[in-house]
């Protein structure tokens, strides 16, 4: 109850982005890379465990250099910006494939 009434009395719901599964994947793909280069390009085990959620290929899932982990952190913001800009339309195929399924 408390919840529902702090998010009609929100004013945060205007300005924040649309949930779809693409928006939460490719901040996770951010968080990845992040957790890479925090290693310094080589991989631990929650590291590797967030690889294998996220489905990266194997190329991928092998010590690297800072650089290259950089190259692919610039890429997964590239990414997390061009699906956050369109928010709206994958939050509505989303919820049109939900629909799909539940009918």
């Amino acid at each position: 109850i408390l919840l529902g009434a702090e998010n009609q009395c929100s004013n945060k719901r205007q300005t924040r982005n649309l949930w779809s599964p693409a928006l939460k994947k490719s901040g996770q793909e951010i968080s990845y890379w992040r957790q890479r280069l925090s290693t310094k390009g080589l991989l631990d085990e929650s590291t590797k465990t967030l690889g294998l959620k996220l489905q990266l290929p194997v190329t991928l899932q092998q010590p690297m250099t800072v650089e290259v982990c950089k190259f692919y952190l610039d890429i997964a913001w590239k990414s997390f910006n061009g699906i956050k800009k369109q928010a709206r339309e994958h939050r509505m195929k989303f919820l049109k494939e939900r629909a799909k399924e539940h009918a």
